[in-house]
C-alpha cells in the first residue's frame, strides 16, 4: 500500500502531469500590484469533492499557501471553487516574489508542479513617475531632441511622438536587464518644418497596453492672428469684415467688392493689445448694371468667412440670407422706416461700426493713386480689369498700416 501512495505523489517540474492534475495561469496579463489567478484542473471527474484534500504550495520546498479553504495570509490568498472539476488560487497584490516561481497544486493524492515564468505575452510593468525621466532639449523652433530613460519597465517598450500630421519613432539606445525588469533608454532627434502651436504627445506601447508619457509644444507659437477664441481663455478675437459696394475708377464704373479684415486681440474689456488691417480679397470687376446681391452670389465670399464672423456692409447689401447658413452675421446701418428716432442701444451699435468706414474710404483713395487707374482703361485693359484691381489692392497692403494702433 505504501508503494502505491508514493507512486501517486510523483510529479514533474516541467508541468507534465502523471496523475491527472494540471496547473494553469488564468490571468492573461500579470501586473505588479494587481491580482493573478492559478487554476488547478482535476481530470477524470466532473465535480470537485469539497471534503477531499485541496492544497496550493509555492517553491521547491512546498511552502503551504492554502489548504482546504484555509490560509495564514487571508488578505494575500483566496481560494475559488467552481461548479466543475477546477479550483483556483487568487493571489492579490502581486509582487516580484510572486512571479518566476514554482507553484504546486494538490488534489487528494495527485500533485503537479508548474513554473510561472514571465514573458512579453503575460507580464507588464508600465512606466511610473518614479521610474520615468524625460529630457527635452530645444535647439530652435524647428529642431529638438527628446530623451526618455525608464529605470524599471517590462517588456521593452516601443515609443513614438505624434501630432495630427507627424508620427516620429524613438530609437532605442540602451537596454539592461535587472532581475525581472529592464532599464531602457530612448532618443528622438528631429529637424524640419513644424506646425505652429502643435502639441507633441509621447506614447509608449508596453506589452498590450498603450501608455501616455508626456506632452510638449516644441514648435514655434502661432502668430496671434491665427489664434482661435476657443483655444485661449481670457482672450477674445474680434474680426470685422468690411464690404464695399462700388469703386469708381476714372470715368468708368466697376463694381468691385473688397474684403478688408481688421483683427483685434482683446485681453481685457476696452483694452486693445494689437491691431492692424489689410485687404485680403476683392471680387472680379463687374459692369455698372450688376447689383450688389448678384456680386455676392457670384463670389466665394461665404466660403472664405469663418463661423461667427461679422460682415459690415452698406445699406444696399441685403444679403443676410446668403450668409446665415454659415453662421455669418451682416451688420448694416439701421433703417428708420416708420420710426422717427433710434434707441440709445441702436445708436451705440451703429456708431461702433461707422467708425470703421473711414478706414475703407482711405484705402479706396489709396488704390486710386496708382497711375494705371488714373486714366480710362482701354479695350485690352478692360479685359484685365480683375487682375489690375487685384494687384493695386494687394500693393496697398505694403503701404503704411491703414488702421493705426490708436484706432
Amino acid at each position: 500500500m505504501k508503494d502505491v501512495i508514493l507512486m501517486m505523489a510523483i510529479y514533474s517540474t516541467h508541468g507534465v502531469v502523471n496523475t491527472g492534475v494540471t496547473l494553469k495561469l488564468e490571468t492573461q496579463t500579470i501586473k505588479i500590484g494587481e491580482s493573478m489567478i492559478l487554476t488547478c484542473t482535476v481530470h477524470g471527474i466532473s465535480k470537485i469533492n469539497q471534503n477531499a484534500t485541496r492544497q496550493f504550495a509555492k517553491g521547491n520546498n512546498g511552502d503551504l499557501l492554502y489548504f482546504n479553504g484555509h490560509t495564514t495570509q487571508t488578505g494575500k490568498y483566496e481560494e475559488i471553487l467552481s461548479e466543475g472539476n477546477t479550483f483556483s488560487l487568487k493571489i492579490n497584490n502581486v509582487t516580484e516574489s510572486d512571479v518566476n516561481s514554482i507553484y504546486q497544486c494538490r488534489y487528494k493524492f495527485s500533485t503537479v508542479k508548474q513554473m510561472i515564468r514571465t514573458n512579453e505575452m503575460n507580464f507588464e510593468y508600465g512606466p511610473t513617475k518614479n521610474t520615468t525621466v524625460v529630457d527635452f532639449i530645444e535647439y530652435d523652433n524647428k529642431s529638438f531632441e527628446i530623451q526618455i530613460n525608464f529605470t524599471k519597465i517590462f517588456p521593452v517598450p516601443k515609443c513614438l511622438a505624434q501630432t495630427k500630421a507627424l508620427q516620429l519613432m524613438f530609437a532605442n539606445t540602451n537596454v539592461m536587464e535587472e532581475r525581472i525588469f529592464y532599464k531602457v533608454s530612448f532618443i528622438l532627434k528631429y529637424a524640419g518644418n513644424g506646425q505652429c502651436g502643435t502639441d507633441l504627445e509621447i506614447h509608449c506601447r508596453v506589452g498590450r497596453s498603450n501608455r501616455y508619457i508626456k506632452t510638449f509644444q516644441p514648435f514655434m507659437k502661432c502668430p496671434k492672428q491665427y489664434d482661435r477664441p476657443n483655444e485661449v481663455k481670457q482672450k477674445a478675437l474680434l474680426t470685422l469684415i468690411v464690404v464695399l459696394k462700388a469703386v469708381r475708377i476714372c470715368r468708368q464704373i466697376f463694381h468691385v467688392m473688397m474684403l478688408m479684415s481688421e483683427m483685434k486681440y482683446i485681453t481685457q474689456p476696452n483694452h486693445v493689445a494689437t491691431n492692424g488691417g489689410l485687404v485680403n480679397y476683392d471680387s472680379p470687376a463687374y459692369g455698372g448694371s450688376t447689383s450688389d446681391r448678384q456680386i455676392c452670389e457670384r463670389s466665394n465670399l461665404s466660403s472664405i468667412c469663418d463661423k461667427g464672423d461679422s460682415i459690415m456692409a452698406d445699406k444696399g447689401f441685403d444679403v443676410q440670407d446668403l450668409f446665415a447658413p454659415n453662421d455669418v452675421s451682416i451688420n448694416i446701418p439701421t433703417f428708420f422706416r416708420e420710426k422717427n428716432r433710434m434707441t440709445g442701444k441702436t445708436v451705440l451699435k451703429d456708431r461702433a461700426f461707422s467708425g470703421k468706414r473711414v478706414h475703407i474710404e482711405r484705402i479706396i483713395g489709396l488704390v486710386k493713386t496708382y497711375k494705371i487707374l488714373r486714366a480710362p482703361l482701354n479695350i485690352t485693359e478692360t479685359k484685365l480689369a480683375r487682375e489690375i484691381t487685384f494687384v493695386c489692392f494687394m500693393f496697398c497692403n505694403f503701404k503704411t498700416c491703414i488702421i493705426p494702433e490708436t484706432a
